[in-house]
C-alpha cells in the first residue's frame, strides 16, 4: 500500500488517503499525526507521501520519522515537502512547529556524505537505536524541500 498522510481536499491519485478526521469521502484512513503508535501494523507500507504535513505536528521530529520508519517496509520510501529554514514564507504560517535545512535529516543517515552521522546522529538517539534512513534525494521545490528517504535495516 501506498500512504498519503494528511491528503486534505486534493488527495494524489492511486494512493490511500490519510487526514486527520473523515472529512471528505476520498479519506481512508482518519487518525491523529500525534498520537502513537499509529493505526498501521508494522513493516505494511511501500511509500509515504507526506506534503505539507510534518511542519505542524507538535511531536519529535524523532517520534515521527520513528514512526514512519516502523509501518514502513524494508526498502520503502519516505517523501516529503516541508518548510526551508531560509524562506521567509515558512515563518508566516502561525501552525508550522518547526522549519528544515536540506541536511536535517542526516543525522539519520549512515551512508550521507559529510560527517553529521559520524559525529552526531549515531550518538543523538540513544544505545541500540537503529532506525536509519538513506537520503535519497532532496531538492528545492518553490522554496520548500522535498525529501526522499529510504528505509535501511541494520
Amino acid at each position: 500500500m501506498n500512504l498519503e498522510l494528511g491528503c486534505g481536499n486534493h488527495p494524489t491519485q492511486g494512493w490511500t488517503h490519510h487526514d486527520r478526521w473523515k472529512h471528505a469521502r476520498h479519506i481512508d484512513l482518519a487518525f491523529d499525526l500525534e498520537v502513537f503508535p499509529w493505526p498501521i501494523a508494522n513493516e505494511t507500507i511501500e511509500k509515504i507521501l507526506a506534503t505539507d504535513v510534518f511542519e505542524h505536528l507538535k511531536c519529535d521530529v524523532q517520534v515521527w520519522l520513528d514512526e514512519c520508519w516502523r509501518v514502513l517496509k524494508a526498502e520503502g520510501e519516505l517523501s516529503m515537502r516541508l518548510p526551508q529554514w531560509n524562506n521567509p514564507y515558512s515563518w508566516r504560517d502561525p501552525t508550522h512547529q518547526r522549519v528544515f535545512h536540506k541536511e536535517s535529516f542526516l543525522y539519520w543517515c549512515p551512508y550521507a556524505h559529510g560527517t553529521v552521522w559520524r559525529d552526531f546522529g549515531q550518538y543523538y538517539f540513544g544505545q541500540g537505536y537503529q532506525q536509519w534512513w538513506t537520503q535519497k534525494s532532496v531538492t528545492v521545490e518553490a522554496n520548500d524541500l522535498r525529501f526522499v528517504l529510504v528505509k535501511i535495516l541494520s
